[in-house]
């Protein structure tokens, strides 16, 4: 059995059958320069090995690229994730912190003033004092009015002290105290004689003496 020659490559040095117009491993075409050569056996053998040989060498490359291109997309992945939490903190309306309500005290409570101790009154009339052990005071039918005044005691702290007047019988009598109420003009209305009490108050303590209508 005939023998079929075999050509070498020029550009990558792979041995080919002769019969074949290009080269198997790179694709360089022949020419007419390339000469036949017999290959023994074994190196037959070796022309297919060596092409294997360089088919894992190339899968390996692409491989690699592949590999490159992965963790550079992760990268970059990565990166833009960052890039848009920043944007997104940035874009974000910062709440203001609230302002504590103002806190109002409750205004203390004023204490009281005492109840003044009235010891007792007196009642005077031009200074000279009326009492109802002297058989109080008189007065005539068409008298003008008579101005009687009040003291409570003790004088020293009840020097402003207001009063309240009042008679038994508003028909005999009409009563006009004054604006501090010390004093109190007293006007007979009753047209015959007769008896009333003219009753004079200071923090709850009373005192009366009696008023006698005469005729003339």
């Amino acid at each position: 059995m005939a023998k079929i020659p075999k050509v070498k490559c020029r550009g990558c040095g792979f041995e080919f059958s002769a019969l074949r117009a290009d080269c198997p491993q790179c694709g360089l075409r022949r020419t007419m320069g390339d000469t036949a050569q017999k290959v023994s056996a074994p190196a037959r053998r070796e022309g297919p090995r060596e092409a294997k040989s360089s088919t894992p060498q190339r899968r390996s490359n692409w491989q690699l690229v592949i590999g490159l291109l992965l963790i550079a997309a992760a990268v970059v992945a990565v990166v833009l994730m960052m890039l848009a939490g920043r944007s997104g903190q940035a874009g974000r309306p910062i709440k203001p912190t609230p302002t504590p309500s103002p806190t109002y005290e409750p205004r203390p409570t004023p204490t009281p003033s005492p109840t003044p101790t009235v010891d007792n009154i007196k009642i005077f009339f031009l200074n000279n004092e009326i009492t109802a052990e002297a058989g109080g005071f008189t007065m005539y039918v068409g008298d003008a009015p008579l101005t009687i005044s009040a003291r409570a005691y003790p004088n020293d702290k009840l020097s402003d002290a207001r009063f309240s007047w009042r008679v038994s019988d508003n028909t005999k009598a009409q009563l006009t105290p004054s604006e501090d109420t010390q004093s109190c003009e007293v006007l007979v209305l009753a047209s015959a004689g007769g008896y009333i009490t003219l009753t004079v108050e200071c923090f709850g303590v009373t005192y009366s003496v009696p008023l006698y209508i005469w005729e003339r």
